[in-house]
């Protein structure tokens, strides 16, 4: 999954949320979209923009947390924030 964060991608910019299998992406678009991200599925994962996150250490946190959460509801299907 790529992050794009907000207007200023230059301040914040791509990560990557990785999945053992692809064919979750459209449950983590979900339940990232339920946690209040703009998150889309594209031909390479899930996109997510949000304007809340001025910083990429911002966003790696939040991220982070979502995988985490992620990682309980789903520990047959990890999330893994990369480095």
């Amino acid at each position: 999954m790529w992050v794009r964060c907000g207007q200023q991608a230059s301040h914040c910019g791509p990560m990557r949320i990785s999945l053992p299998d692809p064919d979750l992406c459209g449950e983590l678009a979900s339940f990232l979209r339920a946690c209040g991200c703009d998150a889309v599925e594209s031909e390479f994962g899930v996109e997510v923009a949000t304007s809340r996150w001025a910083t990429a250490s911002a966003a790696r946190c939040d991220l982070g947390l979502y995988a985490d959460v992620w990682r309980l509801l789903h520990p047959d299907a990890p999330a893994a924030l990369d480095d």
